[in-house]
C-alpha cells in the first residue's frame, strides 16, 4: 500500500507498507527530492540502488543532453568530440566520460560556445580506460 501527497508546505509525503520489487516510482526531470537527516537511505534505495543511463558513442561528433550520464567513447574508427550543453539552467548536471578503446584517437570534451571546463575550452582523453567526471555549476563546467 502506498499513499502520496503534498503537505501544507508542498513537501511530498510518502507512506509505504511492503512494496513489491516490481513497483516503481517515476519522477519527471524537474522533480527534486530532499531527504531529512533521519531518512533511512538504505531502506529508500532498496537492493538495486540508483540506476543511471549508459550510452556508447562512436560517431565523430555528438552533443550531450540531460539523458547522457555515463558516456562510453569507442574511438576505434575515429576521434570523437562530445559537446556539452549550455551551462545556464544545468547546475548540478554531471557527466562521466570514459575512453574504451586502445587506439591513438582521442575523446575531446568541448564546452558549449566559449564555456570552459576547469578554465579550458576543451579537454582530451587519450588513454584507454581513462575517464573524467565533470559537473556544471550553472555558469561553467568543472572536473571533479
Amino acid at each position: 500500500t502506498q499513499k502520496m501527497g503534498l503537505d501544507s508546505s508542498n513537501w511530498l509525503q510518502v507512506w509505504t507498507r511492503e512494496v513489491a520489487s516490481s513497483d516503481s516510482l517515476t519522477l519527471s526531470a524537474a522533480t527534486t527530492i530532499e531527504l531529512e537527516d533521519d531518512t533511512n537511505v538504505a531502506g529508500l534505495l532498496g537492493t538495486d540502488g540508483f540506476k543511471t543511463n549508459v550510452e556508447t558513442f562512436t560517431t565523430a561528433t555528438d552533443t550531450l543532453d540531460t539523458s547522457n550520464q555515463v558516456c562510453l567513447a569507442d574511438c576505434t574508427s575515429n576521434a570523437i568530440t562530445l559537446t556539452l550543453p549550455a551551462a545556464s539552467g544545468n547546475s548540478g548536471l554531471q557527466y562521466h566520460v570514459k575512453k574504451t578503446d586502445a587506439t591513438a584517437n582521442a575523446v575531446t570534451i568541448d564546452g558549449n560556445a566559449s564555456e570552459t571546463i576547469d578554465g579550458a575550452t576543451t579537454i582530451a582523453i587519450t588513454t584507454q580506460y581513462e575517464s573524467v567526471t565533470i559537473v556544471c555549476d550553472g555558469v561553467g563546467w568543472f572536473i571533479i
